[in-house]
């Protein structure tokens, strides 16, 4: 998305949403996300905030390459 966001609040947005479920359904275990997603909401957005934004990028650009991998197949 070019929006004239920065890379870093595209991320931040995009994983706020990713903290409540997987968008393929559950929890994965294997998702970087999986313990915060058993926090309450409110820590949830917390511990985002407290990531970096290179932290953020990073887990941006994960779910990324996982969506793509599992719309493959």
């Amino acid at each position: 998305m070019n929006n004239g966001m920065s890379i870093e609040e595209e991320a931040r947005i995009y994983l706020q949403a990713r903290l409540l479920r997987c968008p393929f359904g559950g929890n994965p275990v294997d998702c970087p996300l999986h313990h915060i997603r058993k926090r309450p909401m409110q820590e949830r957005y917390a511990w985002l905030e407290e990531q970096s934004d290179q932290q953020v990028v990073e887990l941006y650009r994960y779910h990324e390459v996982c969506a793509e991998r599992k719309l493959a197949e």
